[in-house]
């Protein structure tokens, strides 16, 4: 990929302090590929924070607080590729799990198959971000695969929305599949994963979403923001899912305050408070497409 990393300027960075090998580390693929087996992936190495000595739990609690470990230096595009300026891509496990199951797929130029080779495609990109949950498995086949079945539709380049359409349901059905076979086994596969891909097909972008990842749009250098996906979440979506079995719940409890606190809303099975993901049988897509230089121009 020809990209420059840059460590963002924070105080982080002076709490850093060696490469580690993390379990499944920030992953982005080529910009282009030829036959659609999975694409070379470039790993880059995750920090880890200063080893140090608290005085206090509250000092340590302080710590988790303001110091976010694993911090990765962002990714970023060293020149313009057509109508794309540049783009830049960043992760952080958090300061909650040890772990990091957000994935990245990034194509500027989508290669045609070699059976349409003779067709008169316009410039094609394709940006994915994969949004994991209960293991990486998930996240890491949508980041290798999801681009890959949105392309060998038919229907792709021209009717762009109908491929996004039937290569998320195609998606969809692969990993079931897998996951089935996997409990066959007695391995039972419970990971899952919000996606939010962005399509550029010539001057007109397509984004799509299943879960609660949102992807947004600053124009007139940052003064409007336009919100480009609608989240799914399981308060707007409680019949549909009582309908499917499923159960929408909310935990209580008390802070150190004495308050009561009421959690977010969630979802059972699954336990997680978003309503939409891959690995679950859902065939709702929310597709928005607009003009690049109709928002650019604003």
């Amino acid at each position: 990929m020809n990209y420059k990393q840059r460590d963002a300027p924070s105080f982080l960075n002076k709490y850093l302090q060696r490469d580690v090998n993390p379990k499944r580390p920030f992953e982005s693929q080529n910009k282009s590929y030829q036959k659609y087996d999975v694409s070379p992936l470039i790993k880059q190495p995750v920090r880890k924070t200063l080893e140090l000595n608290f005085s206090s739990l509250e000092e340590q609690s302080l710590k988790k607080q303001t110091v976010l470990p694993n911090y990765e230096p962002t990714k970023c595009s060293s020149g313009r590729n057509g109508i794309i300026r540049g783009y830049a891509a960043n992760t952080n496990q958090g300061i909650v799990r040890d772990y990091n199951e957000d994935r990245v797929s990034i194509i500027l130029n989508i290669v045609k198959p070699q059976n349409r080779a003779t067709e008169n495609w316009p410039k094609c990109s394709f940006f994915g971000v994969y949004d994991g949950h209960g293991g990486a498995a998930c996240a890491d086949f949508l980041r290798d695969t999801l681009h890959q079945f949105v392309i060998k539709e038919p229907e792709f380049p021209w009717n762009p929305v109908g491929a996004i359409k039937k290569g998320f349901e195609a998606a969809e059905n692969h990993f079931l599949a897998y996951a089935l076979d996997q409990y066959s086994k007695g391995i039972p596969e419970r990971s899952g994963s919000c996606a939010i891909v962005c399509l550029i097909v010539g001057d007109v972008c397509y984004v799509a979403n299943v879960g609660d990842s949102r992807a947004v749009l600053s124009s007139q250098q940052g003064k409007r923001v336009n919100n480009l996906s609608i989240d799914h979440k399981p308060e707007t979506e409680v019949e549909r899912i009582q309908k499917g079995g499923g159960k929408i719940y909310q935990t209580q409890g008390i802070n150190e305050e004495g308050t009561q606190v009421t959690g977010p809303v969630r979802v059972i099975p699954g336990k997680i408070e978003l309503n939409y993901n891959i690995n679950n049988l859902i065939k709702k897509k929310e597709i928005q497409q607009f003009g690049m230089y109709e928002y650019i121009n604003r």
